[in-house]
Parts: structure tokens; sequence; C-alpha cells
């Protein structure tokens, strides 16, 4: 169990490819929403880390945010490019360990 002091973090880590485009002119972020709670939500942009890949940080989340039980976070990767084309992802789903106070 994870002493609720704790903080933890995930990496989102995506590929990306534009024929017409480099990497460094894209703009990607991912957006999560928590699936037994709407206000568990938010949008993260993501940096590039060469070759098209990129990456971005998920939480930590204060403690009592994610119910103790878990839950499935929804994730997808937006990409937009200099001239305002968007593309997103297939929705990705994550499982939230359960998680109880240590004592």
């Amino acid at each position: 169990m994870l002493n609720p002091g704790i903080s933890v973090t995930s990496v989102v880590s995506a590929a990306v490819e534009d024929a017409d485009d480099s990497p460094d002119t894209l703009a990607v972020a991912f957006a999560y929403a928590l699936s037994t709670d709407a206000s568990v939500a938010g949008r993260i942009a993501m940096a590039p880390t060469g070759g098209g890949d990129f990456v971005g940080e998920l939480g930590p989340f204060d403690y009592g945010t994610v119910p103790s039980g878990g839950g499935i976070l929804t994730i997808h990767v937006t990409v937009v490019d200099p001239t305002g084309v968007e593309a997103t992802s297939d929705a990705v789903p994550v499982t939230l360990s359960s998680c109880e106070p240590a004592g």
C-alpha cells in the first residue's frame, strides 16, 4: 500500500507522424478523464523528445481524488499542426489500482 504522503506520477508517451510537418512544429497534448468522477479530468501538453516521440507527465493526484477502489482513466492524444489541422488518437483505458491509507 502507498502512503498518502507519497506522490506518484506516470509518463504518457506517443509516437507522432506528420507527412507534411516536422515534429517540432506540432502541438501535442493528452487529455484524461476518470470514468467514475467527471471532475478528475484535464489536458496536459507533451514535450518532444526527438524523432517524433512526445512525453507528458500525469499526476500526482491529491490523495482522495481517485476513489480508494481505483478506477479507469481514459487517455487520448491530440496533435495540431501549424495550419490548425487536428488529429486525435483512439481512447486508451488505463486501470488505476486500489489505494488504501497505510495504517
